[in-house]
This record gives structure tokens, C-alpha cells and sequence, in this order.
């Protein structure tokens, strides 16, 4: 535990490790549960399962934002400049995700991941397209927040500390 204490950017990956299971275990668990599982009595897929699978997008980009921040004291190294080490964890976050993002969406493109893709034709096939535009949204979604959310507390800070 020491070493966590010490090395502030080591707690940042783990943290970093643990989100992309996170994110990427409910998306594939949702969508198991929607293709394999047909969840709600073996209807078909409706409006409803899109509004779900939206909220699991959005949702898996803002929560791990929103967790970043409730944690966000013990990832700050206090030797560093605040630049430097919010630049430091952006290329963690997205270095752990692409080595979450390649393997799973290759998996998904040559049907070796966990839940099947159903091939519906030779020619070009959408069916796990999902797989590839989710990263967009949670890997994204951090990587454009995180500085925003940083950028809007310093305006806020510079306006109340003038006044």
C-alpha cells in the first residue's frame, strides 16, 4: 500500500484497469442478455432496447468522469505541475484503453468474443458494430470531460477568489 501512496499515477491505472472492466463487462453483459438471451419474454428488439443500450453508452462515459473527480485527491501527485499530471493520466486512460479496445473489437470483428455476432450477410455485416462505437463513448467521453470539467473549476475559482 505504500507504493499506492507514494506513486499516485500507479493508483490512477488501477483505477484506470478497473473502469475498463467495469464499462466493458455491463456493455457485453447487456448486450449477451439482449442477442443471446432475448431478456424480456423472446420479443424482439424494440425502442426500448435502444433507449437501454443509449443509457449504458452515455452513462458509462459520464460515470467514470464523475468517480475520477470524487477521487481525483489521490490521484494528484503535489510534485507536479496540475498540467502535466492531468496530461500524464489522459495518456494513461487512453493507453489502458486502447489495450482494452484492440483485442475486444478484433475478437468481436473475427467472432471469437464471448457473446456471438450473427452473421446476416457475406458482404459487409453491422452486427457488432456496437463493439467499436461504445469506445467512443466511454475512452471518449473521459479523455474530453476530464480537462473540461478542470478548466471549468479553475474559471470558477479565478471568479470567486476576484470578487
Amino acid at each position: 500500500m505504500t507504493a499506492l501512496k507514494k506513486y499516485p499515477l500507479l493508483k490512477f491505472i488501477i483505477f484506470t484497469v478497473i473502469v475498463n472492466i467495469l464499462c466493458w463487462g455491463s456493455f457485453t453483459l447487456y448486450d449477451w442478455a439482449v442477442d443471446e438471451c432475448n431478456i424480456v419474454d423472446g420479443r424482439k428488439y424494440n425502442v426500448a432496447d435502444s433507449v437501454i443500450i443509449w443509457a449504458i453508452l452515455i452513462l458509462s462515459g459520464v460515470l467514470p468522469v464523475a468517480v475520477y473527480f470524487r477521487l481525483e485527491k489521490s490521484f494528484d501527485s503535489h510534485k507536479r505541475n496540475s498540467i502535466l499530471n492531468s496530461v500524464c493520466q489522459i495518456i494513461i486512460w487512453i493507453a489502458v484503453s486502447l489495450a482494452f479496445i484492440i483485442p475486444i473489437c478484433n475478437a468481436v470483428d473475427y467472432n471469437r468474443w464471448i457473446v456471438y455476432q450473427n452473421k446476416h450477410s457475406d458482404f459487409i455485416d453491422l452486427n457488432g458494430l456496437e463493439y467499436f462505437i461504445f469506445p467512443l463513448f466511454y475512452a471518449g467521453a473521459f479523455i474530453v470531460l476530464m480537462p473540461l470539467v478542470k478548466l471549468v473549476r479553475l474559471i470558477v475559482r479565478k471568479v470567486r477568489n476576484k470578487t
